[in-house]
């Protein structure tokens, strides 16, 4: 199941989506706080490549967020490979498409044609970007609620 924000009301109560015959995934973002990730990162956080080895095992794809455009994917791909996060490269990659492309409508996507039953992320906005528009970045709102509950805040995959 996932949980999902109204993006015409981001501040109401997420709702809980039934997936269906939709693959699990989960969606890792790669960008390290407010930056864009570089490819040329050297190395992965510790445990991790055994963590989604197992993720992988269990059946759930892997699907990689960035606001790098599509246009890097193989030096992401290759980066995600020499780490050890992605040996095979056989995870999804959740790249920009263009000016104007956000982040955000790539998650939508994914979760259109995935069961997306968790997200990590550095920082709030990476799970919804309505988190990186509120006056007080410390206000909590409904969606809060999902941290610790499918969405985890951990450190960038590759600092």
């Amino acid at each position: 199941m996932l949980d999902v924000i109204d993006p015409n009301d981001p501040l109401s109560a997420p709702r809980r989506a039934q997936c269906g015959p939709l693959q699990p995934a989960v969606l890792i973002d790669l960008d390290p706080e407010l930056e864009v990730f570089n490819p040329a990162a050297a190395a992965a956080q510790p445990g991790l490549a055994e963590a989604l080895s197992a993720l992988r095992a269990a059946g759930i794809t892997i699907m990689w967020s960035s606001a790098l455009q599509v246009e890097q994917a193989e030096k992401v791909a290759a980066a995600l490979a020499r780490t050890g996060l992605d040996p095979n490269k056989t995870d999804r990659l959740l790249l920009l498409k263009g000016p104007g492309d956000r982040k955000q409508a790539r998650r939508l996507s994914a979760a259109r044609n995935w069961c997306v039953i968790a997200m990590a992320g550095d920082r709030r906005g990476d799970f919804d970007e309505a988190f990186d528009y509120l006056k007080d970045p410390d206000t909590q709102i409904p969606a809060d609620r999902l941290f610790g509950n499918g969405w985890f805040i951990a450190p960038a995959p590759m600092p």
